[in-house]
């Protein structure tokens, strides 16, 4: 379980089936299900990435391993934006 994401190739707006995405029917059209707490999926619709997948990807990038060093940490990077890392709050931004 990573970042909480318990499967990260089912999407949580969809239908039924292994993934929860269809061809036919999409998310906000004819008989879908939305799931109850979209922080635990990497993807929306099964094409739109989750905000935890943006975290998860903005962490990478910032704070590594997706860059080496590490964005935050270089030398000729913001003086301000390890701080700013550090500091951000994450809130949800709907309740479902």
């Amino acid at each position: 379980c990573f970042l909480g994401i318990k499967n990260p190739l089912v999407a949580c707006c969809g239908v039924e089936g292994p993934y929860g995405v269809s061809i036919t029917t999409k998310c906000g059209h004819g008989e879908y299900k939305v799931c109850d707490n979209p922080q635990k999926y990497a993807s929306w619709d099964g094409l739109h990435p989750t905000e935890t997948s943006y975290k998860a990807i903005a962490d990478g990038l910032l704070r590594g391993p997706y860059t080496q060093p590490p964005i935050a940490t270089t030398k000729n990077s913001c003086s301000k934006l390890t701080e700013l890392v550090s500091s951000v709050e994450y809130k949800v931004l709907y309740d479902l």
